[in-house]
């Protein structure tokens, strides 16, 4: 019979197996020979995606400017006519007023001198008036109306 050494039966077997050093291949895995050899030349389908997301993303920022200038034109086109709709009943009154008192006594007489350009301004900010009448069109008509020779 077989008597174990008192020694031998108190020395519990280690869990995890004794840690060596790693060889010398495993310490220079970031060489430059292994980048290349660990990452795969791009496939076809990535050229293609990468110029599909490209034209996406271009023509996203296109759309995206197209919009904020159609939004910047159409504000402005009806900014005037907005404006004399918010004002008071008053002064809307009296700025219509005014503004065929200067048709009529500067872009309407034969033998005053006026800018052209001044006057066709005036006659279109009289038609954006609702209380515009129909002696007041047809004065800031005969102001626009284009000449014929």
């Amino acid at each position: 019979m077989h008597v174990a050494s008192p020694s031998a039966a108190a020395e519990p077997k280690p869990l995890v197996p004794a840690l060596r050093p790693p060889a010398w291949p495993m310490l220079c895995s970031w060489s430059v020979a292994a980048l290349f050899q660990n990452v795969p030349p791009p496939a076809l389908e990535t050229a293609g995606d990468d110029r599909r997301r490209w034209f996406l993303r271009e023509a996203l920022v296109l759309a995206i400017v197209l919009m904020a200038l159609v939004a910047s034109v159409w504000s402005s086109w009806g900014g005037e006519r907005r404006a004399v709709a918010r004002l008071d009943p008053a002064t809307r009154a009296a700025v219509l007023a005014r503004t065929l008192e200067d048709l009529r006594s500067v872009c309407l007489r034969p033998d005053a001198a006026h800018p052209a350009s001044w006057c066709r301004q005036q006659a279109e900010f009289a038609l954006a008036f609702d209380e515009c009448d129909t002696a007041c069109r047809a004065s800031a008509r005969e102001v626009l109306r284009v000449p014929t020779r």
